[in-house]
């Protein structure tokens, strides 16, 4: 991922009142623009207060069922670590991810893995932190929000909600907003196209955190988008209280139009030897 020696733009969504801060407040070595949320209701905070811990929300593996991703859970783990990560959550399509032996392992690397998965519902992708395997039958909003009343401890975003698909201008997301904690701030956008605008704007209306994430699936973008959570401690308990207080920033930067172009590209490309090699199984 390109660096930068610091940030040098901010922008602060004050859907909750708080006052804007200077870009002075904040210091970081890889962004080349800081976006704080403060859409959960938090209050201004002060310079000194630090964000500890480096969090990835979103992100794919050779487990998912769907796209063709090279690199395992381990090779990932091991990656944030280097990038200095303290959380992490792998969210493939439609499988869960978060066993024992896999948790312990990410601890031995200073991480705190968040079992997850992605699961669709209607073409909408929907992010569910801390959940069990049973999660991977979740193909309705109404089975969503049974779980999330059975699964109080999870943590479910709306990732993309508004990206292009056959039911990108029904706003599903909106119309079942009460099952989400969060919104996402996707990776993917440049300074002069950005499908986040509209989720900026729900996530403002309904006081919910828009968490940066950078939907990993090139091991190479990891974390190009992210946040950095003000914690007191590296639990999954603690990280939800501060994402739903708002006690977090988000580490982003737009990329260029020529990238953006070429992410759908190579999905097409490995969409296409993914079904090969589906089909070659079957022969």
């Amino acid at each position: 991922m390109t660096t930068t020696p610091k940030a040098s733009s901010f922008i602060s969504n004050d859907s909750a009142g708080s006052k804007s801060r200077n870009p002075s407040d904040t210091k970081n070595s890889q962004a080349s623009s800081f976006i704080s949320n403060d859409s959960a209701g938090s209050k201004s905070r002060s310079p000194s207060e630090k964000y500890k811990l480096r969090a990835s929300l979103h992100n794919h593996t050779s487990s998912d069922r769907t796209d063709p991703i090279p690199y395992s859970n381990k090779e990932l783990i091991d990656h944030a670590a280097k990038q200095g990560f303290r959380i992490l959550a792998i969210t493939c399509h439609n499988k869960w991810v978060g066993s024992k032996k896999l948790i312990d392992y990410a601890k031995s690397k200073g991480i705190l893995l968040i079992p997850g998965t992605e699961q669709s519902i209607k073409m909408r992708h929907i992010i569910i932190l801390n959940s069990t395997p049973q999660a991977e039958k979740i193909h309705t909003f109404e089975a969503l929000r049974k779980y999330k009343k059975d699964h109080p401890n999870c943590f479910i975003i709306a990732a993309h909600p508004f990206f292009l698909g056959p039911n990108t201008w029904h706003n599903l997301i909106g119309k079942n907003i009460d099952c989400f904690d969060g919104i996402e701030l996707s990776w993917w956008y440049s300074k002069f196209f950005n499908l986040n605008k509209r989720g900026k704007a729900l996530a403002k209306k309904h006081h919910l955190p828009f968490i940066g994430t950078s939907d990993t699936h090139n091991i190479k973008w990891h974390g190009i988008t992210h946040c950095e959570i003000a914690a007191k401690e590296s639990s999954i308990e603690a990280v939800f209280k501060a994402l739903k207080k708002g006690r977090f920033r988000n580490i982003t930067k737009p990329v260029s139009i020529w990238q953006m172009l070429l992410m759908p590209l190579i999905g097409l490309r490995d969409k296409a030897w993914f079904i090969k090699e589906r089909l070659k199984n079957i022969v």
